[in-house]
């Protein structure tokens, strides 16, 4: 009995990664977030991450929760099409996106 029990929850659990992965690769707005969650395990790098409001911010940018364009267009009515949501700062006439971002950060500090 243990061990069809121990079968049953094994193959559920296999079951739910799957179809929670499969979820998150369909979703456009978590379209960044799943270029680097390959798993449905905890990230250790919040766990590294010990000022609250750093965390908070991160994971809030990770999940889509934030101001850049690529969001606020979505929330618009009627919705900015992706290609038109522009970033206003960098006049690069490039998508205002979680990479896009990141890069013009990067850029800044080299």
């Amino acid at each position: 009995r243990k061990l069809f029990a121990s079968h049953i929850k094994q193959n559920l659990s296999k079951a739910l990664t799957a179809h929670q992965l499969k979820l998150i690769s369909k979703n456009r707005k978590l379209h960044f977030f799943h270029s680097f969650k390959t798993d449905t395990k905890k990230s250790g790098l919040l766990d590294a991450i010990n000022n609250p409001q750093h965390r908070t911010a991160i994971s809030k940018f990770r999940l889509g929760n934030h101001q850049l364009r690529i969001e606020t267009g979505r929330h618009t009515i009627p919705k900015i099409p992706i290609n038109l949501r522009i970033c206003s700062l960098c006049h690069s006439d490039e998508i205002e996106n979680e990479m896009h971002f990141l890069f013009a950060i990067l850029m800044q500090v080299i």
